[in-house]
């Protein structure tokens, strides 16, 4: 069977324009976009530093506000402590399970993206930088850690909640 011409260019230009609405949707569903937030786990204890130089980010009370920016890495997000400024990032002891914890964004490429992702309803996962591993909760008052996928899921889904 032979398309007529007409038929072909009007299959063409709803591709096309289809093509281009395709990034503007994409755009719109971040799971989380730019913004001030709380970010919690399902028991309701959330993210928390004093946010100063190498501080260890615990759980405990909602009384820390995170800034979520896009980041260079495409798809990936800065997460500063909306107090002091210093990104979210791998502690600086070289320890296993490494440790989160705030450092100012220019030191070691503190500032290099986050990659939150949608895992269930409103609450995503967040994957460090170039895969090295998830965000994972580890108890009230304890440092929060990077562990690979595995089978404690729940300790590392979390709700970022507007501030």
């Amino acid at each position: 069977m032979r398309a007529r011409p007409a038929s072909a260019a009007a299959t063409l230009l709803a591709a096309a324009s289809l093509a281009m609405a395709l990034p503007a949707a994409a755009a719109t569903t971040d799971p989380v976009p730019p913004g001030t937030y709380v970010i919690a786990n399902s028991a309701g204890q959330c993210l928390r530093t004093e946010g100063v130089f190498n501080a260890k980010v615990t759980l405990g009370p909602c009384d820390t506000r995170w800034k979520v920016t896009p980041a260079d890495e495409e798809g990936a997000v800065v997460i500063r402590h909306a107090d002091t400024g210093n990104c979210m990032a791998f502690a600086l002891e070289r320890i296993y399970p490494p440790r989160v914890a705030t450092i100012p964004c220019e030191v070691g490429g503190a500032a290099q993206g986050w990659l939150v992702r949608e895992a269930e309803a409103e609450r995503v996962t967040i994957a460090g930088p170039r895969g090295g591993g998830y965000v994972t909760g580890t108890g009230a008052d304890r440092p929060l850690v990077i562990l690979p996928d595995d089978e404690s899921a729940d300790r590392r889904l979390w709700t970022f909640r507007q501030a």
